[in-house]
């Protein structure tokens, strides 16, 4: 069950990590 949710918790960060940086520099690029 363990290998199971090894990748999910790998490919969640590497999904939101860009999708945070991209709304960070939205609101950047706004200020």
């Amino acid at each position: 069950m363990v290998f199971l949710f090894l990748p999910i918790l790998v490919c969640i960060p590497l999904i939101t990590i860009p999708i945070l940086v991209s709304c960070f520099e939205t609101s950047i690029n706004r200020l």
